[in-house]
């Protein structure tokens, strides 16, 4: 077969596969199939990924912070630069003075120091503010140094806080009997937990009553009338009379008068239907209505004579008033009582005989007074500090405590007992507060054995304790106050979220993370070390003739390379090079058939006709990196092959007669010095094909 004519199959068979290769996405590759169609897939070293792009492959893995960059090489995520040990670190623009760099630029404070935007300044003793270079201290927004004070903020309320404290920036919080005021939140007002009805509530549990309105004994605001005598009050200056009592119209008072049913007739109607005669007068026994007039009916207990003059019987004396009646005589005066026989009294309605005075009534009054004294018919009189605070209850006085007494009652003038469940301050304090027999803890005491929580804490199993309220869970940490989380011991706050702690490992973790204080944890790929803060590269399978320098990654001793198809083992490097043979242990080649020579690249020649197929692969190898200038001799053999075809033709008769007369079993080494120039891992084919060199 002509070598020109050979030269252009090699040519046409390799044109359209070298034609397509330009402008391609990194990581393609293209072959010729077995009939002549372009196939595309990923090139050695890449993958598809589920957007069916070719992409880097890196055995292993890459490391946390590093993504496949390109086959088998692993590069740094942004924000992050390489050191010296391989890893890749986080790089902050400037020099973290006063800390360490922990993520793309943030800067974690040493001991001591503060975070203060990218800087770390020098921390002091500022509560609620902090600190600058000078060591002074600066409040926090919204709150103020408190007076006196250079380090220590308080918070600020713009509007102050009436009745209350601000205890946070514009929060104000009421003090004991005042509550928020609903249209102003600096306002608290005082707090009546009953209500004040007909009243206004002008200090905790005080009520001012409304104009017509007073205080019962309980402090309430009822109804009040100035003079409702024979009636009851229902509301202010309202009296309504009792049955047998009116009010005049001519009268503006409230005040109630007996109805007789007729007029009394010289005499007034001094109760319901009875009339009492005028001076002078007497009852006419026919008509209750009527008082007659008569000096025979008045001289009684006398003798009254034809003058017309009463003369008096022992024991009895002219009336002072009425010299024409007759009236009983007692050597002492009648006290609350009428004298109606001689030395005889009778006690008024409503009294009765005094036991050790004959001449004197006293008072009678149907119960017994309580801290006081009957001194009319049902009525009693109280002790000096007592008084009646019920008109229904008039025989009991109750003692009067100028202050109210709070959670407590008046029990005696001006001294106030507390309820049970409640003690004193003080020893004369009107004001009783509630025990609890154990502390509350993050609360107020408000009423016995009852904790209520501040503001940002929640009641637990046990009563007492109020523990902090947190928005969201303390990550290797716990709450300490509303919001705020506190690291366990061995763990440090994250720069960026408040509620997670990092675990501290006094050593760096090498290809590893700090999973828990001085633990470190390796990366995927990597296992402990005999050092503890040390994680060196794993390789599943013992690496041959070699180390394992990264995850599942051998790296050959020297004189060694990588087996291609056992990426765990490495085989020996001949110094020649075997074209088309295997290095032995020994380093000596060991060829492969129809190869002979050191570096085997000595082929045995049979004189048989060559496959055109293997002579295209051979020689399209070969022109892989040499497509430009085989055009350039393809136009130069043409035309020369037109003058040297008829010659050649007649050599190839010549050689194939030749051939046929020494036979089969001569065998003749031929060097093909085209083969010299060939790449050595192009003319391995049977072992070293990729598809990447389509």
């Amino acid at each position: 077969m002509s070598p020109v004519f050979v030269l252009l199959l090699v040519v046409a068979g390799s044109w359209p596969a070298r034609a397509n290769t330009t402008a391609r996405p990194p990581g393609v590759c293209v072959r010729t199939g077995s009939n002549g169609e372009i196939i595309e897939g990923c090139c050695k070293g890449y993958r598809k990924n589920l957007a069916d792009e070719c992409i880097p492959k890196c055995i292993g893995g890459c490391p946390p912070r590093q993504y496949c960059s390109a086959p088998n090489t692993c590069s740094c995520e942004k924000g992050y630069i390489r050191n010296g040990r391989n890893q890749c670190i986080p790089f902050c623009s400037g020099d973290c003075k006063n800390g360490r760099c922990t993520a793309p630029d943030t800067c974690t404070c040493n001991a001591g120091y503060v975070n203060r935007g990218k800087l770390c300044v020098p921390a002091c003793d500022c509560q609620n503010g902090y600190c600058k270079d000078d060591n002074k201290c600066f409040c926090n927004e919204g709150f103020i140094f408190r007076e006196n004070k250079t380090n220590e903020c308080i918070p600020h309320c713009s509007k102050g806080c009436i009745n209350g404290t601000c205890s946070a920036p514009n929060v104000c919080t009421c003090t004991i009997g005042y509550v928020q005021d609903k249209f102003d939140p600096f306002k608290c007002v005082p707090e009546c937990p009953l209500g004040c009805q007909n009243g206004t509530c002008v200090a905790p549990f005080k009520c001012e009553c409304n104009e017509g309105f007073i205080k019962n004994h309980n402090f309430e605001c009822v109804s009040g009338c100035k003079k409702c005598n024979n009636g009851k009050c229902v509301g202010p200056d309202m009296c309504i009379c009792d049955e047998g009592y009116e009010m005049k119209n001519s009268s503006n008072s409230s005040e109630c008068f007996p109805v007789c049913d007729e007029n009394c007739i010289n005499g007034e109607c001094t109760e319901p239907n009875n009339c009492t005669c005028h001076s002078g007068y007497i009852k006419d026994e026919s008509n209750p209505y009527q008082c007659i007039s008569s000096l025979r009916e008045k001289c009684i207990s006398g003798e009254y004579l034809s003058e017309g003059t009463c003369t008096c019987n022992e024991g009895y004396t002219k009336d002072e008033l009425d010299p024409n009646v007759c009236v009983p005589e007692c050597s002492e005066e009648c006290i609350n009582g009428n004298c109606t026989a001689p030395n005889v009294c009778t006690c008024d309605d409503g009294y009765k005989k005094d036991l050790n005075h004959s001449n004197r009534c006293v008072p009678v009054c149907i119960e017994s007074c309580i801290n006081g004294h009957c001194i009319e018919p049902d009525v009693c009189s109280c002790y000096p500090g007592y008084t009646i605070k019920n008109n229904v209850d008039s025989f009991k006085c109750s003692p009067v405590c100028n202050d109210l007494c709070i959670n407590s009652d008046c029990t005696a003038p001006n001294t106030c007992t507390c309820h049970e469940g409640y003690k004193k301050l003080k020893l004369n304090d009107t004001e009783c507060v509630p025990v609890c027999n154990v502390t509350c803890v993050n609360g107020d005491c408000t009423s016995p054995n009852v904790c209520t929580c501040h503001r940002g804490y929640s009641a637990t199993e046990k009563s007492n304790i109020c523990l902090p309220n947190c928005s969201r869970s303390c990550i290797n940490g716990f709450c300490k106050a509303p919001d705020i989380c506190s690291c366990y011991d061995g763990y440090t706050k994250n720069d960026t979220d408040f509620r997670r702690c990092e675990p501290i490992c006094n050593k760096t973790c090498v290809n590893g993370f700090c999973a828990a204080p001085n633990s470190c944890r390796c990366y995927k790929g990597y296992k402990q070390s005999s050092r503890p803060n040390v994680c060196v590269p794993h390789c599943s399978n013992d690496c041959v003739n070699g180390v394992c320098s990264q995850p599942n990654t051998c790296t050959c001793f020297e004189g060694y390379f990588v087996d291609p198809k056992l990426n765990n083992t490495c085989v020996p490097k001949c110094p020649d090079g075997c074209i088309n043979g295997n290095c032995t242990n020994n380093r000596t080649c060991e060829c492969h058939e129809g190869w002979v020579g050191r570096d085997c690249s000595l082929q045995l020649d049979y004189f048989d006709e060559p496959d055109i197929n293997s002579i295209r692969a051979e020689a399209g190898y070969w022109l892989s990196e040499k497509t430009p200038l085989v055009w350039v001799g393809v136009v130069i053999l043409l035309s020369v092959s037109m003058i040297l075809i008829p010659g050649l033709s007649r050599f190839a008769s010549n050689c194939q007669k030749r051939k046929e007369d020494k036979g089969s079993s001569e065998v003749v080494y031929v060097r093909n010095p085209e083969m010299e120039d060939l790449n050595t891992d192009a003319l391995t084919l049977g072992r070293y094909r990729d598809d990447s060199y389509y």
